[in-house]
């Protein structure tokens, strides 16, 4: 189990009427269940994934995503994350509030 299909699938073992036991791949992001013995391959597992993350997967950075600022009386509006805006914000906060640079007690 090397390959990287495996960290966005569960390997999960059940038993059929018979007693046999069956291994199944679960999927992480959409809970989907596929066959997963060793005479199966990974193919299908592969396939899968790349459908599942381009559905489930991180979306574009530059697309707007909902809020729901309080203040907006209820309405939903638009925003696009800024990791610049965001760091200097943390900035001002962290000063404004007094609070140590350090976690460290």
């Amino acid at each position: 189990m090397t390959s990287n299909v495996w960290q966005v699938f569960d390997l999960h073992e059940s038993e059929d009427n018979n007693g046999n036991k069956i291994q199944s791949a679960i999927c992480k992001l959409c809970n989907t269940s596929l066959v997963a013995g060793a005479r199966n391959g990974i193919n299908h597992l592969k396939r899968h994934m790349d459908e599942c993350l381009a559905k489930h997967g991180p979306q574009d950075p530059k697309q707007q995503q909902l809020a729901r600022p309080s203040g907006y009386g209820g309405k939903v509006c638009t925003f696009t994350y800024s990791q610049s805006k965001m760091r200097i914000g943390l900035a001002v906060y962290i000063a404004s509030a007094e609070l140590p640079f350090s976690l460290r007690s």
